[in-house]
C-alpha cells in the first residue's frame, strides 16, 4: 500500500458536491461543485503548503519568537517559521487525525493534544465537515483561545492592530480578492483576555460558547453577515450576542445587540480594582445592549443593572486602609438611589454615541473598541462617580464604628 504525504483521504460526497479531508493536520484537502473547484486544491501526493484548508489550533498567526505568556508563567515554543524566528498556525498541522464519525455526506475528525515542552496542556479538538444544500459547512469544536495583553509587547500589538486594520481596509470590496464563509460553527470553546498592563492585572472569559458566523464575506455587494453567540460570561453570567456587519468600503459598519444576565460580581472584581479602586462582596450584573457604528460614527445604549449588591464586608475588608474602606461603604449608599424598590435592582441607562476612537480600524477591532468603550470607559467611572458624590462624614464615622 502506497502512503501518500497527506495520509488517509477521506471523501464525502452530496450530489454534484465532493471535499476530501486528510489524516495529517485534519484539513480540508479539495472541494469541488460539478467539477469545479471552490478552493484552491493541492494534490494527495503532495505536503499541505501555505496551511490550505488547515486547522490552526491551538493558535492561528504568528508568536512572535514563541513565547508567550499565561497565568503568570512564560513558555517557549518551537520555532516553527525560523526564518522570521516566529512558531506559526499552532501544533495540529502535521498531526494525524482519525474520523470518529463517518456518513456519506460527513465526517468527524478528531485528535489529542497532549502536554508538550512549550504547550503544557492537553486538547481535544474535533472538526466536523458537512455537506448540505448550502454548500459545506465547518463546525470547530473544543476551541480554547485567549489573548494576553502585556507591557512587553504592548507596542507590537499596537502596531500590528494599526497594521492589520489597513490591509483589511485594502482587500475590502477588491476584485482580485474574494473571500466568501457561507457558515463557521464554533462549538463548547472558551475565550479568554488577559491584561497584565494594569494593576491589577484581570482576566475575562467567555465559556461554553456556541458561535455561528454565515455570509461573511469581503464584499460589499454580497450582504451583511450575521453572528450569533450564546455563552456563559465570567462563568456565570447567561450571554446571548447578535449582529451583522458589512464589508463597506467607508470603514466598520455592524449593528450589534448583547444581553448578559446574572453575573457573579465578585468575579469581576480585579476588574472593578484596575478601573474603579473598588471591589465588592456581593451581587449580580446584568447588562443590556444595543449599538451601530456606520462612517465613523457610533450610535447606541447600554444598561447595566446591579442586584443584590453589597459593595462592603468588614470581614473581608478588615485589612484594607480606612479611606478605601470608606469608599467602599460610599459606594454601597450610592447603590441605594438607582435602586427600583420592586426588584432591587440598581440601574442606569447609558448613551453610547460619538466618533470610533481609530476609525481606520477593521470591524472586529471596531467591536472590541465598543465593548471598551461600555464596560471601561461607561459603566465603572459612571458608578464610580455616583458612589464618589455621596461620600461624607457619616460615612467615614461607619467604617471607624468597625
Amino acid at each position: 500500500m502506497t502512503r501518500v504525504p497527506s495520509g488517509e483521504q477521506f471523501e464525502i460526497v452530496l450530489g454534484e458536491q465532493r471535499a476530501t479531508i486528510v489524516e495529517v493536520g485534519g484539513g480540508l484537502r479539495e472541494y469541488t461543485v460539478a467539477g469545479e473547484p471552490v478552493l484552491q486544491p493541492y494534490e494527495a501526493g503532495e505536503m499541505c503548503d501555505g496551511a490550505h484548508g488547515a486547522v490552526l489550533l491551538p493558535w492561528p498567526n504568528r508568536l512572535a519568537e514563541g513565547r508567550y505568556e499565561f497565568d503568570g508563567e512564560h513558555h517557549q515554543l518551537a520555532l516553527t517559521e525560523p526564518a522570521n524566528g516566529n512558531a506559526i498556525h499552532g501544533l495540529l498541522r502535521w498531526r494525524s487525525w482519525w474520523a470518529a464519525e463517518r456518513e456519506p455526506h460527513r465526517v468527524v475528525m478528531a485528535t489529542r493534544l497532549h502536554p508538550e515542552p512549550g504547550y503544557p496542556f492537553a486538547l481535544d479538538a474535533t472538526v466536523t465537515y458537512e455537506l448540505g444544500e448550502d454548500g459545506l459547512q465547518v463546525t470547530i469544536g473544543a476551541v480554547n483561545v485567549g489573548y494576553v495583553h502585556s507591557p512587553a509587547t504592548k507596542e507590537a500589538e499596537a502596531k500590528r492592530v494599526k497594521e492589520t486594520g489597513k490591509e483589511i481596509e485594502k482587500q475590502n470590496n477588491r476584485r482580485a480578492v474574494d473571500i466568501t464563509v457561507r457558515e463557521l460553527d464554533i462549538v463548547h470553546s472558551d475565550f479568554a483576555y488577559t491584561d497584565q498592563t494594569s494593576n491589577p492585572n484581570y482576566k475575562l472569559f467567555i465559556n461554553d460558547t456556541d458561535l455561528t458566523l454565515k455570509n461573511l464575506s469581503n464584499h460589499q455587494n454580497h450582504g451583511a453577515a450575521d453572528l450569533t453567540l450564546r455563552g456563559k460570561f465570567m462563568g456565570s453570567g447567561d450571554t446571548n450576542v447578535a449582529g451583522d456587519f458589512l464589508a463597506s468600503q467607508q470603514g466598520p459598519a455592524f449593528d450589534l445587540k448583547v444581553a448578559l444576565q446574572n453575573t457573579d460580581l465578585t468575579s469581576l472584581n480585579d476588574l472593578l480594582r484596575a478601573y474603579g479602586s473598588f471591589d465588592v462582596a456581593a451581587g449580580q450584573l446584568s447588562v443590556f445592549s444595543q449599538v451601530a457604528v456606520k462612517d465613523g460614527n457610533m450610535d447606541g445604549y447600554i444598561k447595566p443593572m446591579f442586584a443584590n449588591l453589597k459593595v462592603y464586608d468588614y470581614q473581608k475588608d478588615k485589612d484594607t486602609g480606612l479611606l478605601h474602606q470608606a469608599k467602599e461603604l460610599a459606594i454601597g449608599g450610592a447603590s441605594h438611589l438607582f435602586k427600583n424598590r420592586n426588584t432591587e435592582k440598581v440601574a442606569a441607562d447609558i448613551d453610547l454615541k460619538g466618533k470610533l476612537t481609530s476609525p481606520d480600524v477593521d470591524t472586529w477591532q471596531a467591536i472590541g473598541q465598543v465593548l471598551r468603550n461600555a464596560f471601561i470607559e461607561a459603566i465603572i467611572p459612571g458608578f464610580d462617580r455616583a458612589a464618589a458624590s455621596n461620600t461624607d462624614a457619616e460615612t467615614v464615622k461607619q467604617a471607624q464604628a468597625h
